[in-house]
């Protein structure tokens, strides 16, 4: 995002919050500064009151996720079609032969709700069982240690019935479930194929993760989001509330075609 803005015009600072505190975190900082514009990134945790008090002082706020949470503040929002992105990868697996198929998601993300529309409606054209069979919901609230969290992915792959391939959120569920596959003796992409809706860490993968170009998708979203910003702040309004990006899937060697 930082490439979008004008050095010689803009004044730039990063901020971070702690979970529930959004506004004990960044508000005062913001407010001592005379901040205009905020690129706001929010956690599960971040409710309508809490950005309300950002655009109550006239601070224009574009985030940088679509969180239903917030729908009611019409907020600029720009992000990667994941939706889209995870479609592509159910529907790639099944022509891919794969029937056996799991798909991650953290119980605490802002976008779980978009998730599990995006898979019902992708399973509804598929027939390969319903959506409490394929979904595993990884539990990663606030504090929560990554054997916790990750431990589902675990004890699905070490199961009798074991999926033949899943779908992780992100790079470090990736990473984790890479690194249980080693544990337990399971080849990728023999035995498991692995693809993700996101790795923004590309090419740590021992096999090269199936997933979208997500660091150059990133990129445009940040350049896309300062834009907005920019529009917001020097003239007040926006026509566009939701800017989704193509997220496109390549197909890399961590996912096989079966027999």
């Amino acid at each position: 995002a930082c490439s979008g803005f004008d050095a010689m015009q803009y004044s730039l600072s990063t901020l971070f919050y702690k979970t529930n505190r959004l506004w004990e975190d960044t508000g005062p900082a913001l407010m001592n500064a005379e901040v205009r514009g905020v690129l706001l990134v929010p956690d599960s945790s971040v409710q309508v009151e809490h950005v309300r008090r950002f655009t109550e002082q006239g601070i224009k706020v574009v985030s940088l996720r679509d969180a239903p949470s917030l729908a009611s503040l019409s907020l600029p929002a720009v992000e990667p079609d994941h939706s889209t992105a995870l479609r592509q990868l159910v529907h790639g697996l099944v022509e891919r032969g794969h029937r056996k198929i799991r798909v991650t998601a953290y119980t605490c993300d802002p976008t779980l709700a978009l998730t599990v529309s995006a898979l019902r409606m992708t399973l509804e054209e598929l027939d390969i069982g319903s959506l409490d069979d394929v979904m595993l919901k990884l539990p990663n609230p606030p504090g929560a240690k990554p054997s916790e969290t990750y431990g589902v992915m675990a004890e699905a792959i070490a199961s009798k019935d074991r999926p033949t391939a899943i779908i992780v959120s992100d790079e470090f569920a990736a990473a984790e479930l890479f690194q249980s596959c080693y544990r337990l003796g399971i080849r990728v992409p023999t035995d498991l194929s692995i693809a993700s809706v996101l790795d923004l860490t590309p090419h740590m993968y021992p096999v090269p993760l199936a997933a979208p170009n997500s660091v150059e998708v990133a990129r445009m979203v940040g350049q896309v989001a300062a834009t907005q910003l920019i529009e917001l702040v020097t003239n007040g309004q926006l026509v566009q509330r939701q800017t989704l990006l193509r997220n496109d899937i390549v197909w890399r060697e961590s996912v096989a075609t079966l027999p």
